[in-house]
């Protein structure tokens, strides 16, 4: 067997690695301890990167600083416990007993990660506690901004966290912004926040009712409304001298006719409403009337106007009007009782109006509207003339000749495109006196509102 004469080298091994990790090397011409690092965390991949050109390497043993077991492995993978600057140990022996070292420090750290933003809150009336519990991993939170989603000012904190009062109950959108300390990483959350105050709210009650007529019968339905609390009483007055505590109750009248009903109820918290309305009872033995019908309208010679108003003028005497039909001389239809209708042009127009009692009885009339159109004036011109540059007519620019007839920067072609442009040169002519030729001048028309 041969021996290897080993030769002791001190120093560091360039264009190995890219760190500035230390290293010390004991190793022979023919044989060379060495290995590179791929750090991910605090997890390191070693790689044996040693040479032998005497005899095969055959064991390899490392030593990674840090008192743990020692690893026999080619190109073992390790993770720290802690991120610290460690002495890692490579020792390769040969088949014919020849060894060589290297030791080289190895500095692993944490990787910061993403932080993730979140919080619980706890409402007490108006008062709310935040707590933060956001969350980042090799790291640590340092800045909270807080925007607690009311009116400024005091509606931020840069506490962890904070408490605060709200002004009025309601819902409020809370987000908290967080940046990490080391990767100056940032994360956001926000959430809907309710608060309601101590104080119990009125409960304002909005007194309403309904009613089917069948003949004398009547079946009232409450509709009243409450913004809190409910409703503890009701007293229904029926307006033939009867009433009711019920809530929703039937009533028969003797006769026919229209009464005012009217509800009276009482909140939770004492506070009252009321309600009237008139309703309409039909004795069956009564014979129904048909409604009369008629219709005015403001269309006049003196105010001339194609929008006219119609006001309605119809009744019954055993029922009320409950349905109103208007026909614009087929150019349109209404169901309001005093409608409104613009006309596209004047003229004499033929407008029906259909009524309809409670109790479906009809009634019609039509007549001739005449719809007068409104008087139009006629645009006022100014006259612009500008004496030309040029003695020869045909030869000039007129309408940088005509420029200054306008005041804004806008190009006179432009202006004619846009329909501010009333009309092309009315009138260019050139005078001529004996032996002289003068210079024209060029007239035009423009609307008096073109030249501000």
């Amino acid at each position: 067997m041969k021996k290897l004469l080993l030769v002791m080298t001190l120093g560091a091994l360039s264009g190995c690695f890219g760190d500035s990790d230390d290293s010390e090397e004991l190793s022979s011409p023919l044989l060379t301890a060495d290995f590179s690092t791929e750090k991910d965390d605090l997890k390191v991949i070693f790689t044996s990167t040693s040479t032998s050109a005497d005899s095969p390497i055959d064991s390899y043993l490392w030593d990674f600083g840090d008192d743990s077991a020692a690893s026999f492995a080619i190109n073992p993978v390790y993770t720290y416990a802690t991120a610290d600057t460690y002495s890692v140990l490579l020792t390769v022996t040969t088949e014919d007993g020849g060894s060589a070292s290297i030791t080289r420090d190895v500095s692993v750290a944490k990787i910061p990660g993403n932080p993730t933003a979140d919080f619980i809150y706890t409402p007490d009336g108006l008062t709310v506690t935040f707590t933060d519990s956001s969350a980042v991993t090799n790291d640590t939170i340092a800045n909270y901004s807080w925007h607690f989603g009311d009116v400024a000012p005091g509606n931020t904190s840069a506490l962890a966290s904070p408490s605060h009062t709200y002004s009025a109950s309601g819902d409020y959108d809370v987000t908290l912004d967080i940046t990490s300390e080391l990767g100056n990483k940032t994360a956001t959350v926000s959430y809907q926040v309710t608060v309601t105050d101590n104080v119990i709210d009125p409960v304002n009650p909005q007194a309403d009712f309904s009613s089917v007529v069948t003949d004398l019968d009547v079946t009232f339905t409450d509709l009243t409304s409450v913004d809190n609390g409910n409703i503890t009483d009701y007293l229904w007055d029926f307006g033939d001298n009867t009433s009711s505590a019920l809530a929703s109750p039937s009533h028969t009248y003797v006769t026919g006719g229209t009464y005012t009903v009217r509800l009276d109820v009482t909140g939770s918290d004492g506070t009252t409403a009321s309600n009237s309305k008139d309703v309409t009872a039909y004795d069956p033995a009564v014979e129904p009337t048909m409604p009369t019908v008629s219709f005015t309208s403001d269309a006049l010679a003196e105010l001339p106007s194609l929008t006219v108003n119609f006001t309605a003028d119809a009744a019954n005497e055993t029922s009320p009007i409950t349905g109103y039909a208007w026909d614009f001389d087929s150019l349109g239809a209404s169901s309001d009782a005093n409608p409104t209708f613009t006309f596209i042009d004047a003229g004499i127009y033929t407008i029906s109006l259909t009524v309809t009692s409670e109790e479906d009885i009809t009634n019609s009339i039509s007549q001739s509207v005449a719809v007068f159109a409104p008087v139009v004036a006629l645009p006022e011109y100014i006259t612009c003339q500008v004496t030309s540059t040029s003695t020869t007519v045909f030869t000039s620019n007129k309408n940088e000749e005509l420029a200054s007839c306008f005041t804004s920067d806008t190009p006179i072609l432009d202006k004619k495109q846009a329909g501010n442009w009333c009309a092309e040169q009315v009138a260019i002519y050139v005078t001529d006196m004996p032996l002289i030729r003068v210079r024209p001048t060029l007239t035009a028309n423009v609307l008096e509102t073109a030249c501000p």
